[in-house]
């Protein structure tokens, strides 16, 4: 069905690594360029793979460094550089773009999918006049506003509104040194974190008054 070449980008992300220190330096146009020298080489030492459409994927910071990488390519091509890559397009998932319209997206994504209220919403977009993100400190409605708003999406992990919120377990705090006083009771290691969430944690606790439910008819 199709064929996936994962890159470790930018050098010193996952396996990727320099040899020298000079090497370990980058940025977003450093390593968008890099990414596509890659790829040109891995072509030409795998030229069968020449014609298949080429998508490039990335997910959350590369937001910023693939569609580089992809106006490189497009530009490549225009240019007529050898090996001809059938670019196809590209995909982000989660992905970082303009820290502004990010923050600016939050409310209205949480309404529009049922996290806080018509009423917090509209209060919201009234009293901040739709700017969440550089809010001026004397509108006392616009920040009151943002507090409820926060309230409600506290207990939601907001890189995967699907997925619980989870918070790392402290094994120190239940931790007992036998050397300490034999004479104590020894505590049970800390509770299993379950399949429920991806790392070492518990589900944080989730406080949601009804006020804050969206209801639609």
């Amino acid at each position: 069905m199709s064929n996936i070449v994962i890159l470790d980008s930018p050098v010193g992300a996952g396996f990727s690594y320099s040899r020298s220190l000079q090497g370990s330096y980058s940025s977003d146009t450093k390593s968008a360029k890099q990414a596509y020298t890659f790829i040109r080489k891995w072509l030409f030492g795998h030229p069968e793979f020449l014609s298949n459409p080429l998508y490039i994927g990335g997910h959350s910071y590369s937001g910023r460094t693939v569609p580089v990488l992809v106006q490189d390519i497009s530009d490549g091509i225009e240019a007529g550089d050898k090996p001809l890559i059938n670019l196809k397009g590209y995909l982000l998932g989660n992905p970082i773009t303009d820290g502004y319209i990010d923050g600016n997206s939050l409310i209205p994504f949480a309404y529009g999918m049922g996290i806080i209220s018509y009423e917090i919403y509209e209060s919201a977009r009234k009293n901040c006049g739709g700017d969440y993100v550089n809010v001026d400190p004397t509108n006392v409605q616009c920040w009151k506003t943002l507090q409820d708003v926060s309230q409600c999406t506290e207990g939601l992990y907001d890189q995967n509104i699907l997925e619980p919120k989870c918070l790392p377990i402290d094994i120190v705090r239940d931790r007992r040194f036998l050397g300490e006083n034999s004479s104590r009771e020894i505590r049970s290691p800390p509770p299993d974190p379950g399949l429920e969430c991806r790392g070492a944690g518990h589900i944080a606790p989730e406080y949601k008054p009804k006020e804050c439910f969206a209801m639609f008819k």
